[in-house]
């Protein structure tokens, strides 16, 4: 009767293919994100370039965030201080406070 033979793989071998596929996985990782943020500092930098060209007054700031629109309480909060913040420039410039 034949029997099958089984090759063992040490311990360490299989720790070591762990190790390369974890380091594999970290790089790709790394590279998502450093895509994201390059492609989110083009696009901030294209609209400062559009904001600078279409104001109508010299010296209007432009104020930016990263954020991430999957996190609803934390965009939530990004837009309400936003919103409060442009209401608090309205009624400065009309001497109400």
């Amino acid at each position: 009767m034949l029997r099958p033979t089984v090759t063992r793989i040490p311990q360490r071998a299989s720790v070591d293919v762990r190790v390369i596929l974890l380091v594999l996985g970290l790089r790709v990782a790394i590279q998502i994100l450093m895509t994201d943020f390059i492609v989110s500092v083009d696009l901030q930098k294209k609209f400062v370039a559009i904001h600078a060209q279409r104001s109508p007054r010299q010296g209007r700031s432009l104020r930016s965030h990263f954020t991430s629109v999957t996190d609803k309480s934390s965009t939530a909060v990004l837009i309400a201080q936003c919103r409060e913040l442009v209401l608090q420039q309205h009624f400065q410039q009309m001497s109400l406070i």
